[in-house]
């Protein structure tokens, strides 16, 4: 097998344990909102992302190691716009009218802070923000952390 078929099959094999995961922790996360008195709300706020989002952190805090930047800053990015279009997927697959004229209104403050964290993050990609800490953490990494701790609790709270 040359590098190339090894790759794709490591690659198929690892997005096949993904979704067996995927299943697996939906279920849990489930069951432990419900054994803990949490609503699907904070399931899906917390503990689902917890988990779900640990291949992104895996892998982009890899490439930032072995110097590959665009590849983190793109995962990451890619992984968002992925997970937006999912919302379009579930939302048609499940055919009882419109997903999004069902949800609880404290998704709309989710949305609003995923917006402006998205928003700080571009403007950190378009604005050249000094580095303030140590020399190397600029502005931008202080006001994402910033605005996502000042705001999760607000979010929490709506669900």
């Amino acid at each position: 097998m040359n590098s190339m078929e090894n790759a794709w099959f490591q690659f198929v094999i690892g997005a096949t344990l993904v979704i067996a995961a995927g299943i697996s922790l939906t279920r849990s996360a489930d069951a432990l909102s419900r054994a803990l008195g949490l609503g699907a709300g904070w399931a899906g706020l917390l503990i689902l992302p917890l988990a779900t989002s640990l291949p992104e952190l895996v892998s982009s805090v890899r490439a930032a190691l072995i110097d590959a930047p665009d590849l983190a800053v793109g995962n990451l990015f890619g992984s968002n716009l992925f997970n937006i279009t999912i919302l379009a997927v579930v939302d048609l697959a499940q055919g009882r009218g419109s997903l999004f004229h069902r949800l609880r209104e404290g998704h709309v403050i989710a949305a609003a802070l995923g917006l402006i964290l998205l928003a700080t993050a571009g403007l950190g990609l378009l604005i050249p923000f000094p580095a303030i800490f140590q020399g190397s953490i600029g502005l931008e990494t202080l006001l994402l952390f910033g605005v996502y701790f000042a705001c999760r609790g607000k979010v929490a709270d709506n669900l």
